[in-house]
């Protein structure tokens, strides 16, 4: 009974970089909103693997990819082999515990992660290249949520002005599973622990593993909400923690520790060449929306955090079944339009076992 119920509250989740910039350009040309594929060519035709926003940062296991690479290939069928370059070197030392997430395949991969009788699936990356942004920034640790998979690929998405926070559904240009598009999906970054305390979103400001994997705002300019949405996360009255608070996490007994975060994959209008090889369109910016609900505010104003975010803790354990994670979802309380004030536990306890994708 429990699995049915965890089937049904994933598969509905509301669809509401590290952070990577995203670079919000807001047309300038008068150009009214386009309405083009998300990706910079078909899903299984290869694509420049540097982009040239990059500059030299690309490794030199940069790569465009396709269909050969299934899961890998998100979400642009680009790996410029950017931030992922220097991952062995802290995956697993200090307080990161990574391996462990990755006994089914391995920290170069991914692994998926289903609860039994559920039509969605939880994705964790390691060091395999995934999650490059458009600002040529995020392709390490990238977290992902899919749901509503279909054979054909999805409509294709409109643009709206920046900020906009309309949710697109998503085709995949790594058609994993034989899906080429999903109908939800939501992205984001996440970390693994050793320890609980590593594994809070918050110790103290600055510290955490929101600022590690930079879950509480997206880089650059105007983009810096982390104190406003702390606040609101540690007034978490259905939290299972002593303090009621989701800057702790409920896990204590676990292997290792997971947290995350995910928000809602969108597009908004842009004119930059920049976005092309990415999005197939340079007046098209398509990216997880860690922007700030008001948009960025470089001239001294206060961003907010967007009201759409999402965070997952979970703690690993093994049984006579393997590995397996128990997991909680943390959504910001809907506030009749207006700002949250506090977050809520949208899922408690639901357990997810490898799975194929």
């Amino acid at each position: 009974m429990l699995q049915a119920v965890i089937a049904i509250v994933t598969s509905t989740i509301p669809v509401p970089v590290s952070a990577a910039v995203h670079g919000p350009t807001p047309s300038s040309s008068g150009r009214p909103a386009a309405a083009v594929s998300p990706f910079a060519a078909p899903p299984g035709i290869a694509t420049a693997g540097c982009p040239s926003n990059c500059g030299t940062r690309c490794g030199s296991h940069n790569a465009s990819c396709g269909w050969a690479q299934g899961g890998r290939c998100s979400p642009f069928s680009v790996l410029p082999n950017v931030q992922d370059q220097g991952c062995r070197a802290w995956e697993d030392r200090g307080r990161f515990s990574t391996s462990p997430f990755f006994r089914e395949s391995s920290p170069r991969s991914y692994q998926a992660w289903q609860s039994a009788g559920s039509s969605d699936t939880w994705v964790a990356h390691g060091c395999d290249g995934a999650g490059i942004q458009t600002d040529c920034f995020g392709d390490v640790m990238y977290f992902e949520h899919f749901d509503q998979p279909s054979p054909a690929p999805a409509p294709p998405c409109s643009s709206e002005p920046y900020p906009s926070h309309r949710a697109c559904s998503f085709t995949h240009p790594g058609k994993p599973s034989g899906a080429a598009s999903f109908g939800q999906y939501q992205c984001g970054w996440w970390r693994g622990y050793k320890s609980a305390n590593a594994a809070n979103l918050q110790n103290s400001p600055g510290r955490g593993a929101a600022y590690d994997a930079g879950l509480f705002g997206a880089a650059g300019a105007g983009a810096d909400y982390s104190k406003l949405l702390a606040d609101v996360l540690d007034n978490c009255p259905s939290c299972r923690t002593s303090t009621k608070s989701a800057l702790q996490t409920p896990f204590t007994d676990a292997k290792a520790f997971f947290t995350g975060a995910l928000w809602p994959w969108v597009c908004s209008e842009a004119d930059d060449a920049a976005y092309e090889p990415y999005t197939g369109s340079k007046y098209m910016n398509c990216y997880c929306d860690n922007e700030p609900h008001n948009g960025r505010q470089p001239s001294g104003g206060k961003p907010v955090f967007p009201y759409e975010s999402m965070f997952v803790y979970c703690g690993l354990y093994e049984d006579g079944s393997g590995n397996s994670l128990t997991c909680d979802l943390i959504t910001l309380e809907p506030n009749g339009g207006e700002q949250p004030t506090n977050a809520t536990v949208y899922a408690s306890s639901f357990v997810l076992r490898p799975a194929a994708f």
